[in-house]
């Protein structure tokens, strides 16, 4: 009854006496709360102690929590989170495999710091000239059989690194063998590569390296086998030709060589440093002109004479074959003919011979001389020998005896 007449005098304050209402109400409320103040304090205490018992219920411990508690060391969420899956590291294929190789190099496999590639376009005085041959062109699957460097300090050479690499799955085939000269007995008592690599790279220290391809080849290849400096600065004479020499027809090595005139055997590691050491400086000081070399003290006994080649040959390129025989006046054809006077005859190592053992050049060849052709077949050793007028004359024979 006591709410009910203080709310009719709450709606009757607002209604006629405005802004003064609310004071009228708060003194009302006072002498509501002072008259029934017995009434009101009941209900705050029953409240409190009805808040306390809830409380208590509340706080009570658990079974569970008890277990949770009990390991301190445990934090809630490592209890509720779920384990990660674990990844299987056994690689699926050969990708992923040059992948997950290529990875490890980058980042190197005993803690070491990734490498810092730094590609160099400066004229260099102080510097290590390096060339590799190898089994093979895959850095994954194939191995280093030679390694060679020439140190180079105010542009003298002052000191040389070479030595021969003994693989450890690859027997070197008879391809690589007539391309660089090395045999399988070369390397038998070579030592191994990782033997090989810290006298390397101790060799180099920190000089910047020159090399020809080395950027997309040779430094590639050694990084992969485990060659490791902090840094490797690098400055390459394919890019250096390519830009200075734009008008060759292409910035090979034998090339390059032939256009500076430089008298030396190519695909042996150590040779190739010699001649690359050459060619650098020559890009490098812009020297561009040609060099044509003086061949006036050669005989010309072989003018007149006409030659071709086939197979392949120990320590020589067809190019230097070739130019062998025109330094002395031969003539060299593609094909062989009636007109052909000798056939200089290598190893056959194509894949696509007419028999399976003998090319088509030198099946043609034996039908001219079944014929009473006046080809004559000749080795390099011959040829060599026909060359100085020291010819054996027995060749012939033999190459008819082996069919």
């Amino acid at each position: 009854m006591g709410i009910l007449i203080f709310l009719i005098a709450a709606y009757f304050s607002f209604k006629l006496l405005g802004k003064a209402a609310p004071y009228v109400i708060v003194a009302l409320l006072l002498m509501f709360l002072w008259k029934f103040r017995w009434i009101v304090l009941s209900v705050v205490l029953l409240g409190f102690i009805f808040y306390m018992i809830r409380r208590y219920i509340k706080d009570k411990p658990t079974e569970n929590s008890k277990d949770v508690k009990s390991k301190p060391d445990t934090p809630i969420n490592d209890v509720e989170k779920p384990q990660l899956p674990i990844e299987s590291n056994v690689i699926s294929s050969n990708t992923e495999s040059k992948k997950n190789i290529e990875n490890e190099v980058s980042i190197g496999s005993d803690d070491r710091q990734p490498i810092v590639y730094h590609r160099l376009r400066r004229s260099l005085t102080d510097f290590v000239v390096l060339d590799i041959e190898t089994t093979g062109l895959d850095i994954y699957t194939d191995e280093i059989i030679q390694v060679s460097a020439l140190k180079f300090i105010n542009d003298k050479q002052i000191n040389s690194f070479n030595t021969f690499v003994k693989p450890k799955f690859n027997d070197i085939d008879t391809k690589i063998e007539l391309l660089t000269g090395i045999s399988n007995e070369d390397v038998n008592t070579a030592p191994s590569i990782e033997a090989v690599l810290p006298k390397l790279e101790t060799f180099i220290g920190t000089l910047p390296i020159i090399g020809h391809n080395i950027d997309r080849f040779d430094v590639k290849f050694l990084v992969q086998k485990g060659f490791y400096l902090p840094e490797i600065s690098t400055e390459d004479t394919v890019g250096m030709a390519r830009k200075k020499l734009s008008h060759l027809p292409n910035a090979k090595l034998p090339t390059l060589k032939k256009y500076y005139g430089i008298k030396n055997a190519s695909h042996n590691s150590l040779n190739d440093c010699v001649t690359n050491a050459i060619i650098y400086k020559k890009l490098r000081d812009d020297d561009l002109d040609p060099i044509e070399l003086d061949n006036s003290d050669i005989q010309k006994n072989m003018q007149g004479k006409r030659f071709a080649i086939t197979g392949e040959f120990k320590g020589f390129s067809r190019n230097e074959i070739i130019e062998m025989i025109e330094q002395h006046g031969g003539k060299v054809t593609t094909s062989i003919s009636g007109k052909t006077d000798y056939l200089v005859d290598g190893i056959q190592v194509a894949n696509n011979l007419t028999d399976g053992i003998h090319s088509s050049t030198e099946i043609k060849a034996f039908d001219l001389i079944s014929n009473n052709g006046h080809l004559e077949v000749i080795n390099l050793e011959q040829l060599k020998g026909l060359l100085e007028d020291n010819l054996s004359q027995s060749s012939t024979k033999k190459f008819v005896s082996s069919f």
